[in-house]
């Protein structure tokens, strides 16, 4: 029997709508078989024009400064922009829009890494959190897409 837990006090009470739809694209396509597998199930015309929506509301959620992130803010590095970027990021690249396409999508993801690579400044430890106040939690999102992003070359 599976026990249920329940996080108390918690600070990230309820959900981020962002963080979900990014965490949605990703293991739409992480979780299948591997696309070169003989047996692997098709990708369905319904789960596909999903994702289409996904990334275009992805694409509009992007602001001046480059970041991805669902509140209209104008500071340079507005609060876990530099998590909820990140995420957005493996999203995108997750259904293969990647930052060389020379696509709309592919130009978001790029803007998204220039984000990334010039406003979220590690500190002398290397600690990623500080620059957007996302703390651990963004500290090891931004590592993860950071290493995937390398991983593609």
């Amino acid at each position: 029997m599976m026990k249920k837990f329940k996080i108390q006090n918690s600070k990230f009470k309820g959900s981020h709508p962002l963080a979900g739809l990014c965490l949605l694209l990703v293991s739409a396509f992480s979780l299948q078989p591997s696309a070169f597998a003989e047996d692997a199930a098709p990708i369905t015309p319904a789960v596909k024009q999903c994702v289409d929506k996904a990334v275009a509301w992805l694409m509009t959620q992007q602001r001046a400064q480059g970041c991805i992130i669902d509140e209209n803010r104008s500071d340079a590095v507005p609060q876990h922009s530099g998590a909820m970027t990140a995420l957005a990021i493996m999203g995108l690249t997750s259904v293969g829009h990647m930052p060389i396409d020379p696509t709309p999508e592919g130009k978001t993801v790029a803007r998204a890494l220039r984000f990334m690579t010039d406003s979220i400044v590690p500190t002398d430890e290397g600690y990623l959190g500080q620059s957007d106040r996302s703390r651990m939690y963004g500290h090891g999102i931004m590592t993860l897409m950071f290493a995937e992003m390398m991983g593609q070359g």
